[in-house]
């Protein structure tokens, strides 16, 4: 239909679908990263638009998962963004950092802005590429699987605020509190979460945990609390 390919886009409706609370993306941007094809300033004709370019051009965006563009028959350019979930913040041993997202993507981090997620430090490793697969790189993995398991959790998400990596152990510290959580192998971190669920569930609320140091779930069907004035 030339007519309908001649007529000017009238408006354009952006919508960004956020997971968590995090805002991550702004409107500005994704009009920045189009600018030069079209902005709210700058209405094309409907056959000057290119919505498999405009789509490229916003997914060049670390933080930016899925995009849907189109032109409604009326002439409105719609652009849907869905921003991408990081769950954890990873501080490298070398100095570098970098986020790995719900579907276990690693995404680099922005300086002005910052998710509210679980930070990782200690003994990790820098990776090869912001682009790696996940699945290939065993740390970043194990990272992603606990911080997933916690995030998950609708106790523990409260109250854990870090993994520390100290040689292949990897340690829970808390938001609240100066004591620590060792944990064991990796096959073992969902039962071993269990127990950390229902120790703040049952134990911590009559007992607190203002009186320990390491709280260790190592070991089967027990959980052992080194208190303050514990020696050993």
């Amino acid at each position: 239909n030339i007519m309908l390919n001649n007529s000017t886009i009238k408006q354009i409706e952006l919508t960004i679908n956020y997971p968590n609370k995090d805002t991550i993306l702004n409107n500005n941007e994704i009009y920045s990263s189009i600018s030069s094809m079209v902005s709210p300033k700058l209405l094309p004709k409907r056959k000057d638009l290119d919505t498999k370019l405009i789509k490229q051009k916003i997914k060049t965006n670390d933080y930016v998962d899925n995009v849907n563009v189109g032109i409604t028959h009326t002439g409105i350019l719609k652009i849907e963004v869905t921003q991408r979930e990081p769950i954890v913040r990873v501080y490298t041993k070398q100095g570098k950092q970098y986020y790995i997202d719900n579907n276990l993507n690693i995404i680099s981090t922005l300086q002005e802005k910052s998710a509210n997620v679980i930070i990782a430090n200690g003994d990790i490793l820098d990776i090869p590429s912001l682009k790696i697969d996940s699945l290939k790189n065993k740390e970043s993995y194990q990272i992603w699987k606990l911080s997933k398991m916690i995030n998950d959790d609708s106790l523990l998400c409260y109250q854990i605020d870090q993994i520390y990596k100290e040689r292949n152990d990897y340690i829970l510290i808390p938001k609240i509190g100066t004591y620590k959580i060792l944990l064991g192998q990796e096959n073992d971190w969902k039962k071993e979460l269990i127990k950390l669920h229902y120790l703040y569930k049952k134990a911590f609320v009559k007992y607190g945990w203002d009186n320990y140091t390491m709280i260790n779930l190592k070991f089967n069907n027990q959980v052992v609390c080194t208190r303050k004035d514990d020696n050993n």
